[in-house]
């Protein structure tokens, strides 16, 4: 999800900037709205009318994305704590590290959200 580079930022935003028509500006927004930390994308998509309208759309589908994506993490870790009952210890260890990984995402799908709901 998010923790990509200063860099690959710049260059997304360099993209969006070259967007020749309406339907590639909305594509190179949301890549970097799904992409990067809102503290990066705030202020060059706000101070941008045209993109602050357009971002207006581009949030509900990320936020529905989002819930969507953290509930297939929510089965996710259902399924795992079945799996668990009466395996063995190797097994064991593996899934509840895969566990910790999906609530690890979780938590980082309700800070984007956040985040988002925020701007």
């Amino acid at each position: 999800m998010m923790g990509r580079t200063r860099k690959e930022y710049e260059k997304a935003l360099e993209r969006l900037s070259e967007a020749r028509d309406e339907e590639e500006v909305i594509e190179r927004l949301t890549y970097i709205v799904k992409g990067f930390s809102s503290f990066m994308y705030r202020e060059a998509i706000l101070s941008n009318p045209y993109y602050r309208d357009l971002f207006e759309e581009i949030r509900e589908s990320v936020l529905i994305d989002l819930l969507e994506l953290e509930n297939a993490l929510l089965e996710e870790i259902r399924s795992i704590n079945e799996n668990m009952e009466g395996k063995g210890r190797d097994v064991s260890e593996k899934l509840k590290e895969l566990k910790r990984d999906c609530e690890m995402l979780i938590d980082e799908i309700n800070a984007k959200r956040e985040q988002m709901k925020s701007i």
